[in-house]
């Protein structure tokens, strides 16, 4: 019979070695955790507030708990503390160290952290999960339906942009998914299984991935300051170096409360042809899953659809590469050496496709189905070192697919020979120095450029006020 402890199941790491058993290796670098930092401070706030019996007058738990940070983090924590007592408020006597939500079974359990609960002159009660801005996961939603209290409300507070939501899902649904956990959890794995994607973002091992090579002599170390960022904030690096350290290193999510702009036609359309290409350009009948999916469509955007397809199909034609992968996942880690030691920079992106030239050079292509036809800032570079290290060549072309140009103009194509590689090589290194070399804790130590880009910037509002 079993009777040694039970073993923690967390919905995350289970979600991650499903995907990428490697996820699960013991060796980690230590990437930032600014967000923790606030969120940690926001909940020390919104504790002492109940504790002084929920005062009118913060100022003195907020000079306590939040002097300590930065201007750009202490406006941020204040204004996720105001939040709480705004959408939240004084009512119902506060509770902390709260049980939170579990299932168990055989030697294995499954639980939600839940931070405070609030209970009610009615006999009522509330938990709640406090978040600063990304949501409760479907699993750990699931795990609460199903084990939690029968007669407690279960909620989430998302204090940016400041939205209070029931926690529970459908019971139908939040037994599949804790089944599926569970079982996931039972599965023996080869743990030398590596395999890239999306889901790299959430793994704090990515720098140590062999999925995404060092430029250096090896791996770094274990435990060796990290930096992670995609190829869409690195083509910022060179406009406005705190644009990417507020989204890199200090994790301020995509903006300042509601800035962030509703999706345009045009990008619903470039997301729809990308995701059909993904599939589309693996078939044996390319032309027929595109129209498939035009199909799909309403009629005055299928002619649109259809003829960016057409312009892929003319340069095909034009320039006989050949497609073996979509949706590749490349990138690469950059050591950075800095005064308090070496940093590891590690650029990732997702390459629409990679082939061959018809002379067997390896090829990496975008497709582009935007109008503007600018290379953003060391895309080529990333992909060319990148890709010359998957597949261990001297030679790659890097090519841009302008698919609302004339076929005749729809193609920028790079070849990188051996001396290119090792400059771009130099070129990613110098930017990872420069990732490097930002304060980790400070969000005002990065410098801010003004430019006609700031029109454009999620982060305008809140940089603006902090520019001294």
């Amino acid at each position: 019979m079993y009777t040694g402890e039970p073993r923690r199941l967390r919905p995350d790491v289970l979600r991650l070695l499903a995907v990428c058993p490697a996820s699960t290796l013991p060796r980690r670098t230590k990437r930032p955790d600014n967000a923790l930092v606030r969120w940690k401070a926001v909940m020390e706030a919104i504790t002492q507030w109940y504790v002084d019996g929920t005062p009118a007058d913060v100022g003195r738990i907020e000079h306590d708990l939040f002097s300590a940070l930065d201007p750009v983090q202490r406006e941020l924590c204040s204004r996720a503390f105001r939040s709480w007592r705004r959408h939240v408020g004084p009512g119902g006597r506060a509770g902390f160290g709260v049980i939170g939500p579990s299932v168990a079974r055989d030697d294995a359990y499954l639980t939600v952290a839940i931070q405070l609960s609030l209970a009610h002159d009615d006999e009522s009660t509330e938990h709640f999960k406090v978040k600063l801005r990304n949501p409760t996961s479907e699993d750990e939603r699931a795990i609460i339906t199903v084990g939690g209290e029968p007669d407690a409300d279960y909620v989430e507070v998302m204090l940016d942009p400041g939205q209070v939501d029931s926690l529970t899902i459908d019971p139908t649904r939040a037994a599949h998914l804790v089944d599926e956990l569970f079982t996931i959890g039972r599965q023996e794995v080869d743990k030398n299984t590596y395999v890239g994607g999306f889901h790299c973002w959430r793994c704090d091992r990515v720098s140590l991935c062999r999925q995404y090579p060092p430029l250096g002599t090896g791996p770094p170390p274990s435990g060796t300051p990290s930096v992670v960022l995609g190829k869409g904030t690195l083509s910022h690096l060179a406009e406005c170096p705190r644009r990417v350290a507020w989204k890199a290193v200090f994790q301020l999510g995509e903006g300042d409360g509601d800035l962030d702009e509703p999706a345009t036609a045009a990008l619903a359309m470039g997301t729809h042809f990308h995701a059909a290409m993904a599939v589309a350009l693996l078939d044996e009948d390319p032309g027929g899953v595109m129209r498939s999916h035009a199909r799909a469509m309403a009629g005055s955007e299928q002619s649109e659809f259809l003829g960016l397809w057409d312009v892929h199909r003319a340069l095909q034609a034009s320039e006989g590469f050949s497609v073996t992968r979509t949706e590749l996942p490349i990138g690469c880690t950059a050591p950075a050496p800095t005064a308090a030691g070496t940093t590891a920079v590690t650029f990732l992106g997702i390459a629409d496709a990679a082939g061959r030239e018809p002379d067997d050079t390896p090829a990496i292509i975008e497709h582009r189905t935007t109008t503007r036809r600018d290379l953003p800032h060391l895309e080529q570079e990333l992909y060319a070192v990148a890709g010359a290290l998957a597949v261990k060549a001297e030679r790659i072309a890097v090519h841009h697919h302008w698919l609302r140009a004339p076929a005749a103009e729809a193609c920028t194509r790079r070849v990188f020979e051996k001396a290119d590689i090792g400059q771009a090589v130099e070129a990613l290194v110098n930017a990872a120095g420069e990732i490097a070399g930002w304060h980790r804790e400070d969000a005002t130590d990065a410098p801010w450029v003004a430019g006609d880009w700031c029109r454009f910037c999620p982060y305008e509002p809140l940089c603006s006020r902090h520019r001294d």
